[in-house]
């Protein structure tokens, strides 16, 4: 088939308008906050089509983009509904899933293995930036505060919780620096438990005291709490009364 200078002119215009309208369909995008995949893009390209095909002449685009505006508003507006659903599915999904069992429990876990997020430290001098006190051995040594995040994940996972209501909480006494730098003084006799180390606190692996070495009206050195009364709060947010 033999093709015309006029039909070729043709053809090379319409390449030209679907460039344009591509050009025009990511900017209108980007306007609503949406990065378009080839694949979406390539949908609402058809979908325009067919809608400029029923507002002008067949395959006459341009003609489209300048009349049928409408089409390609209706697109993006049935794609930003998409993602609106997508985003409130999505979100539905999370909320199930951490009020879930595996849910609560991963939640700890990754508490537990951040302990990056419990860097103290012993020392009385204020400009010491060391991640974690350290044994003799080199391991970092958990604050109080940790081992009570680790009573609450043992008591959920062996189903034995909590142990601790809010009308049972006692006071903390004490006074949190005093707990900070006294630390090794008032627990020198208590054994270690082990637990693995976090790559990011650079340690050679990570020691904590057990929650039940503390006194009920023990001050933590971070949270400025008692245990009890630490626990009841993580257990609250993490697993809910």
């Amino acid at each position: 088939m033999k093709i015309t200078e006029s039909q070729l002119r043709q053809i090379i215009l319409e390449e030209i308008e679907m460039v344009e309208l591509e050009e025009l369909l990511i900017t209108e995008a980007a306007k609503l906050g949406i990065v378009l995949t080839e694949e979406q893009k390539k949908g609402l390209l058809q979908r325009i089509k067919q809608k400029a095909a029923r507002v002008a002449a067949p395959l006459a685009v341009g003609a489209a983009l300048a009349g049928g505006g409408g089409a390609l508003h209706g697109a993006q507006q049935d794609y930003s509904q998409g993602v609106r659903d997508q985003v409130s599915q999505n979100i539905a999904a999370a909320e199930e899933y951490n009020s879930s069992y595996e849910g609560k429990v991963a939640a700890l876990q990754k508490q537990l293995d951040n302990t990056a997020g419990f860097i103290w430290s012993m020392s009385d001098d204020p400009g010491d930036v060391t991640m974690l006190p350290l044994t003799d051995s080199g391991a970092g040594i958990l604050p109080p505060d940790w081992s009570v995040m680790k009573k609450v994940y043992d008591d959920f996972v062996a189903d034995a919780g909590p142990i601790v209501t809010p009308d049972q909480v006692v006071q903390a006494s004490g006074d949190p620096e005093h707990s900070r730098t006294n630390f090794l003084q008032d627990f020198e006799d208590t054994e270690y438990e082990g637990w693995g180390g976090d790559p990011r606190t650079g340690v050679n692996g990570t020691v904590y005291i057990d929650f039940d070495d503390l006194a009920e009206d023990y001050t933590l050195p971070l949270s400025d709490q008692s245990p009890s009364e630490y626990y009841v709060q993580l257990w609250d947010k993490y697993v809910g009364y």
